[in-house]
C-alpha cells in the first residue's frame, strides 16, 4: 500500500474515534422486543429489553436453528426460526436509566 493512502487512512480511523462516529448510539430500553436493542454478527443475535422495573430480559437466537415442520407452502409460519432461550437479569434495585453506546 502506498504511503499517502495509509496515512489517510490512519487520518480517517483518528478523526473517527475523536470525534466519536462509528460508535452505536443505543437509544433508552423498551419494555418489548419492538422496543429493545438487537445485536448479532449475523449467526448469533440477541434481543435485550426491559422485563420490569427491576430486571432485563436477553433473547438470544440462531439464524440457522429453524422448524423443520413439513407439510405446508407458507414458510414464514412452518419454518419460523427458534429461540434458543432468554436470560433475565433480576436486581435488587429499580432500573432508573437503560441506555448507552457500544
Amino acid at each position: 500500500m502506498r504511503p499517502r493512502a495509509l496515512l489517510l487512512i490512519l487520518i480517517y480511523i483518528i478523526t473517527l474515534q475523536v470525534l466519536g462516529f462509528g460508535q452505536f448510539k443505543v437509544a433508552p430500553l423498551g419494555n418489548t422486543i419492538y422496543e429493545g436493542v438487537f445485536t448479532g454478527n449475523g449467526l448469533l443475535g440477541t434481543m435485550t429489553y426491559l422485563s420490569g422495573e427491576k430486571s432485563v430480559r436477553v433473547d438470544i437466537g440462531r439464524t440457522d436453528v429453524y422448524d423443520h415442520r413439513a407439510n405446508s407452502a407458507d414458510k414464514l409460519f412452518d419454518k419460523a426460526r427458534l429461540s434458543l432461550g432468554y436470560f433475565n437479569l433480576d436486581l435488587s434495585c429499580t432500573i432508573e436509566q437503560a441506555k448507552g453506546d457500544i
